[in-house]
């Protein structure tokens, strides 16, 4: 009997035990989440020109848009830095226009726009 009630005290041991170590795991999450949001967190560009979503939505994009704005970039001779830094467009997105990816990344309709005109591709479904 007394074997049991430690038995069952020892879980509960266990139980207090890795509650410091979620409250340590939570706090190290939100230290993360600071420095990645004051890494990050140039609000700039939203005080300057809002959030207003709907004025650059992205457009629909043809079948295979990310190989077509990569083979342009390619055949251009040009670095994904380079060309967004011609472009004053973020790298992360037009990284994700020939990943593929414009739509969960949430890139701007002006984004393609931008490439389409330097390259004089189109990957816009019009």
């Amino acid at each position: 009997d007394s074997r049991g009630g430690n038995t069952g005290g020892s879980p509960g041991g266990a139980g207090s035990g890795s509650s410091p170590t979620e409250s340590r795991n939570k706090e190290l999450a939100r230290k993360q989440a600071k420095m990645y949001d004051s890494a990050t967190g140039d609000s700039k560009r939203w005080e300057e020109e809002g959030t207003s979503y709907e004025s650059d939505r992205l457009p629909y994009l043809v079948s295979g848009y990310g190989d077509v704005v990569t083979e342009a970039r390619q055949d251009a001779g040009l670095t994904v830095e380079e060309v967004a830094a011609e472009l004053e467009v973020d790298e992360d997105d037009l990284l994700a226009v020939e990943d593929g990816r414009a739509a969960t990344a949430n890139v701007g309709g002006s984004v393609v726009r931008a490439l389409e005109e330097r390259f004089g591709i189109d990957v816009v479904d019009e």
